[in-house]
């Protein structure tokens, strides 16, 4: 029923069945290349610690990432969770920010500006990467479009380049995760 599929979608219990979207291999530009899309990030606690674990453990062992927010959000007080993703499972990983839902910005420099140093702020990006790793988007103009998906497109070719640091830090907290759940 659709009901059910939606209420699996959005509160997945024990025994729901993973979603996969599998997008066809066309549209990579590398053989290597693949997506996982995760549901939202949030402090672990003893009702959600089933799905966050499993999210955990395959962002650890990604080669890139994109974070999807919005200007809301980025405003908010999530500064506590983005911090915890940061120390944790994205440590010595420069996550793509992509904050949506900014069409009304688009004729405002001010704004954009303003949505892009909250987003390097919260996301503790460098002042130097900032034009490169956080990206603006919208979807009611074509010409908005038009101008920001050139930088998307840029994000997605360049996700598999992870250097050799990072990988290691993201293969020993992965033996670490995988560890606590074998000795249960």
């Amino acid at each position: 029923e659709v009901s059910e599929f939606q209420r699996a979608v959005s509160d997945p219990a024990t025994g729901d069945l993973l979603p996969v979207l599998r997008v066809p291999q066309r549209y990579f530009k590398r053989d290597s290349q693949a997506w996982l899309l995760l549901p939202g990030y949030e402090k672990q606690d003893r009702d959600n610690r089933g799905w966050q674990e499993l999210m955990r453990q395959a962002m650890v062992a990604a080669g890139g990432c994109i974070v999807v927010t919005d200007g809301t959000r980025t405003a908010s007080q999530q500064h506590e969770m983005v911090k915890d993703m940061l120390e944790g499972e994205l440590q010595g990983v420069r996550p793509y920010i992509v904050v949506s839902k900014t069409e009304d910005t688009r004729n405002d420099p001010d704004a954009q500006a303003q949505l892009r140093a909250s987003a390097q702020a919260m996301f503790q990006v460098g002042a130097d990467a900032v034009d490169k790793q956080i990206i603006l988007t919208g979807t009611d103009d074509p010409e908005y479009v038009a101008q920001w998906m050139p930088h998307l497109q840029r994000a997605i070719n360049d996700l598999n380049f992870t250097g050799q640091s990072n990988r290691h830090l993201q293969m020993s907290h992965l033996s670490e995760l995988i560890g606590k759940d074998l000795t249960r």
